[in-house]
């Protein structure tokens, strides 16, 4: 892993308490060009949109484990979305769930 990448997974797991501009601008132009990083931060977000909607409606164990099976491997198979100068926020503890 490059020093830049590691950095960037840093300021990816800042992303939901906010980033300076400066920061944001390095994120925006590392996940320009570097593929891995940018299938992190995608996997990330989709994760973190799942924890949001568990969080608005309660499933019984059994059932919030097969979505959040589903929903990974709904994910999996997606294309990543194109790189656009700003993206919803991830959750933190999904990072460290994934990594």
């Amino acid at each position: 892993m490059r020093a830049s990448c590691i950095r960037v997974a840093l300021l990816i797991k800042r992303r939901e308490e906010g980033l300076s501009d400066a920061d944001r601008l390095v994120l925006e132009d590392h996940l320009a060009s570097c593929e891995k990083c940018r299938q992190d931060a995608f996997a990330i977000d989709v994760l973190g949109e799942l924890v949001d909607s568990a969080a608005s409606s309660p499933l019984s164990s059994g059932a919030r484990e097969r979505a959040i099976t589903r929903a990974i491997r709904d994910a999996a198979g997606k294309p990543l979305p194109p790189v656009r100068a700003s993206r919803p926020a991830a959750t933190l503890l999904v990072a460290v769930a994934v990594a």
